[in-house]
């Protein structure tokens, strides 16, 4: 079985990639049962409309905007929260139901449940999720 799951271009990823927010911000484990995977990612502070996920081309793209609050009143000494449009794609493989993906959003974190098929069942297409 191939290694589905990976990131889209590993060699892009590290050059341009920056670890210390755009990691933090969509951090991910990924399981595999015999009928489905399970990806759990974290997306604090972000709204269920703030939230796209798309399968197009075997590539599932998490997409999520952090919108910046209203500043408080006072100077900031420190601020290291990061804001602005955030995206993560994966390699999802042929044996993947593109109907047949559930996502549901809890305590900051997206878990997307994908159910396995056969690749000779596959659909080719592109499909918003959320």
């Amino acid at each position: 079985m191939r290694n589905y799951f990976n990131s889209i271009n590993p060699i892009f990823d590290s050059l341009f990639f920056d670890k210390d927010t755009d990691a933090r911000m969509m951090r991910t484990d990924i399981i595999e049962h015999e009928n489905d995977y399970v990806l759990n990612v974290e997306v604090p502070d972000v709204e269920k409309k703030d939230i796209k996920v798309t399968l197009n081309d075997s590539r599932l793209t998490i997409s999520v905007t952090r919108n910046e609050p209203e500043e408080e009143k006072g100077s900031y000494l420190l601020k290291e929260r990061r804001y602005g449009t955030y995206s993560r794609s994966y390699y999802v493989g042929e044996d993947v139901k593109f109907k047949n993906i559930t996502a549901k959003l809890n305590n900051g974190v997206l878990t997307l449940t994908i159910q396995k098929t056969k690749p000779e069942e596959k659909e080719d297409q592109f499909v918003e999720i959320l």
